[in-house]
């Protein structure tokens, strides 16, 4: 009787309560134009192209009084908020009205905890892997609850030993590991931004075209148009000896030859094959600086301080640029150079290097 008097009520503040998510998406929805690209496919984005996207959609004054709704989630998941709000809703207010039997929805419960635990695996919709891990980690937790939950309905546990009780404290432990591992977790990362805000900073306006202009040699690449369109047009200079005598005299004269231009034109093709394949061996090497992750300091270099740390899970020497001159880009871009050809058992492998957002290193 009490359940039947129970069921209208929650019904009726589930239906109320679908108002929220409802009006939350209409406004996510009139700015979709800001929340994700448009004209470019998201799979298709380098991570450069995702963090310049996401750098500008906060500046977006707009979207501020939404920003808790997707800040979150990455650019594609821009209403996952919305879908999370309605499978609480199932789990809290949808199970307990699906029937008077408690063995009942704690079916139900397992089945939609199974769904929820295929689903963040397959999409990982959070920003932060380690978000990703524990959202995934609570859905087996949700999984045992429920499940613990009907082996108390059913006695099926009793089989193995284990009275009702023992199921609670099991649960209880679950719960407390799941606890401890995201405390644990939040502590290392929390020490690891603790170092990395120490070196890790947003570079300004002209330190990013230094960089980008030294890293793409936009120097020698003028340079040599230059001399080919001087080269293209003068052939040859004749010079008047000291006696001034002039071109329709008698005097000799000094004929001095300019480089020819199938010359100059072979010389032109060697530099811009060099160019070339420079550029494309420092695209091969160029890594995403949120794959390199700093642990400690452990000394200084040339041109920054020398760290260990992990690039993309693996244990690296990390060296960064703390002072972004001309002189010392240009120092780091031949390093790479040099440093990326070179394989000896006895010289330590080059991985890679990273240049612009926060990050230069090597």
């Amino acid at each position: 009787q009490e359940y039947h008097i129970f069921k209208p009520i929650i019904i009726c503040f589930i239906g109320l309560y679908q108002s929220i998510p409802i009006i939350w998406m209409i406004l996510l929805y009139r700015q979709k134009h800001y929340l994700c690209p448009q004209n470019q496919s998201i799979h298709l984005m380098t991570q450069e192209d995702h963090d310049i996207f996401i750098e500008n959609r906060d500046k977006i004054i707009e979207l501020l009084p939404l920003r808790f709704l997707y800040k979150d989630y990455k650019i594609n998941k821009w209403w996952f908020e919305v879908s999370e709000m309605y499978r609480r809703i199932i789990f809290v207010s949808v199970l307990p009205i699906i029937s008077s039997i408690s063995a009942t929805k704690a079916s139900f419960g397992c089945i939609l905890a199974v769904m929820s635990i295929v689903y963040f695996r397959e999409e990982e919709p959070y920003v932060y892997e380690f978000t990703n891990v524990f959202a995934y980690l609570a859905q087996f937790i949700i999984l045992l609850t429920f499940y613990g939950a009907l082996s108390i309905e059913t006695g099926v546990m009793l089989v193995f030993g284990l009275s009702d009780f023992g199921i609670g404290i099991l649960l209880l432990i679950c719960n407390l590991l799941t606890i401890l591992f995201v405390l644990v977790m939040t502590w290392r990362r929390y020490n690891i931004k603790k170092v990395e805000s120490r070196w890790r900073r947003v570079l300004t306006d002209i330190e990013f075209d230094i960089i980008a202009s030294v890293m793409n040699d936009d120097e020698n690449v003028h340079v040599d148009y230059c001399c080919s369109e001087l080269t293209h047009n003068t052939s040859m200079i004749e010079l008047p000896t000291t006696d001034g005598s002039s071109s329709g005299g008698g005097g000799s004269r000094e004929k001095v030859y300019s480089i020819s231009s199938s010359s100059h034109h072979s010389d032109r093709q060697s530099s811009h094959h060099h160019h070339q394949s420079h550029q494309q061996l420092l695209s091969q090497h160029l890594l995403n600086w949120k794959d390199v992750i700093i642990t400690k300091k452990v000394g200084a270099g040339a041109f920054g301080e020398v760290f260990k740390g992990t690039c993309m899970g693996e244990p690296v020497a990390i060296k960064t640029m703390l002072d972004i001159t001309k002189a010392n880009v240009k120092d780091f871009r031949s390093e790479i150079l040099l440093t990326a050809t070179l394989r000896h058992p006895n010289i330590v492998n080059f991985v890679g290097a990273c240049w612009g957002m926060e990050l230069i290193c090597m």
